[in-house]
């Protein structure tokens, strides 16, 4: 009989087993679907770079506009790229001239290279780039 009771909770633990995992599994799918009708209203996923800001319009909306000030930076760190300097020495410029991340914080040298990545402005729909906000030979520094 102690028999028949351990081969029933076995099969009791593979079926919750087997219940947890098609939860997942439809989670995975229902977030896969979200993120896809976001993408096709062109709503912004994630945090917003350094050099933009998202704003919310009157119609519950939210779009991506740029930040002078934050561009700034993000050109002054292309430029100091173009200058030979390394991703330590940009972030202590950086850092030394008052200029913080988007979040507030001190400039590491992975910070830094996100925003000299290539794929950088790839993450901002192209109507909130401003024409002359970037040198050409900066971003494919």
């Amino acid at each position: 009989m102690l028999h028949i009771c351990v081969k029933h909770n076995n099969s009791i633990r593979y079926l919750v087993a087997e219940i947890a995992q098609l939860e997942r599994e439809q989670t995975a799918e229902r977030t896969v679907q979200a993120l896809d009708v976001k993408r096709e209203n062109r709503e912004r996923l994630g945090t917003t770079p350094l050099g933009f800001v998202t704003v919310q319009a009157e119609d519950g909306s939210r779009r991506v506009e740029t930040d002078l000030g934050e561009m700034e930076t993000v050109t002054l760190a292309r430029q100091l790229r173009l200058s030979g300097l390394s991703l330590r020495q940009i972030g202590t410029e950086l850092t030394r001239t008052g200029r913080r991340t988007k979040r507030g914080g001190q400039w590491q040298p992975r910070t830094v290279s996100l925003i000299l990545n290539e794929r950088y402005m790839e993450t901002i729909p192209v109507e909130a780039i401003p024409v002359q906000a970037i040198p050409a030979e900066a971003i494919s520094a």
